[in-house]
C-alpha cells in the first residue's frame, strides 16, 4: 500500500548524500537562499538578521552541526536553561538517529544523558 502513496524514489546515487554529516557552508547557503523579509522563526529571528551577523553567528551554528563537538550541544542546553528557566527532562527525552555511526550515538547520548528511542519495525507488503 505505502508503494502505491509514494510513487517518488531517491536515484541510487543520491542516496548516500542524505546520510551524510552536514556542513557548515551547508547551513550558510541554506540559510542565504532565504528570503530576509521572511516571517521570523520561533526564536524570534529572522533570516535578515542572520545574513547581517553571520560572521558572528554563523561559526556557533556551523559548530552545533559537528559531531566532534556533541559537547557544545550540552553547553548550549545549560545555557538556555539557565536563561529561560525552563529545563530538558532527561529522564523524559529520547534522541532518534538515521544515519549516525555508532560511536557518535553513543558519545551523543552520553554527553546529553539521554535515552535512545527506537522505531517500530515494519515490512512493506510484496
Amino acid at each position: 500500500m505505502l508503494r502505491q502513496v509514494v510513487k517518488v524514489k531517491v536515484p541510487k546515487d543520491d542516496r548516500h548524500g542524505l546520510i551524510q554529516e552536514i556542513t557548515g557552508a551547508e547551513i550558510r547557503k541554506a540559510l542565504f537562499s532565504i528570503n530576509g523579509d521572511k516571517s521570523p522563526g520561533p526564536n524570534g529571528y529572522g533570516a535578515a538578521f542572520y545574513h547581517k551577523k553571520w560572521r558572528t553567528v554563523g561559526p556557533d551554528l556551523s559548530e552545533l552541526v559537528d559531531p566532534s563537538s556533541l559537547a557544545i550541544q550540552k553547553k548550549v542546553l545549560e545555557e538556555f536553561e539557565s536563561m529561560s528557566g525552563l529545563k530538558l527532562n532527561h529522564a523524559k527525552s529520547t534522541a532518534f538517529f538515521v544515519g549516525v555511526i555508532r560511536s557518535e550515538k553513543e558519545q551523543l547520548l552520553q554527553i546529553q544523558e539521554i535515552a535512545e528511542g527506537s522505531l517500530p519495525d515494519f515490512q512493506l507488503p510484496t
